[in-house]
């Protein structure tokens, strides 16, 4: 008895299709390697980030605590003169 499907070249086509999914399935799978190797620079980036501006709050803080002494110490110096 002859194969139902070699009439139609579903024999042929599903090879095909077959192949097709193949490589997509790879691309998907390089893919994702790719963007697991993008998201992990990019939570480097954030880290890295998050200490900055950790410092620069330091800095800041530092640096308005001693324009806030300056300036109070100016003030004092200008009221002892004016007594």
């Amino acid at each position: 008895m002859p194969d139902p499907t070699e009439g139609n070249g579903w024999n042929t086509w599903s090879k095909h299709v077959l192949l097709e999914l193949e490589r997509l399935d790879k691309l998907a799978r390089e893919n994702q390697l790719e963007l697991r190797a993008d998201l992990k620079e990019i939570q480097e980036n954030v880290s890295g980030v998050k200490t900055d501006v950790t410092i620069l709050k330091a800095k800041a803080a530092l640096l308005g605590a001693f324009a806030g002494t300056i300036g109070a110490a100016i003030v004092q110096i200008i009221e002892r003169s004016i007594k």
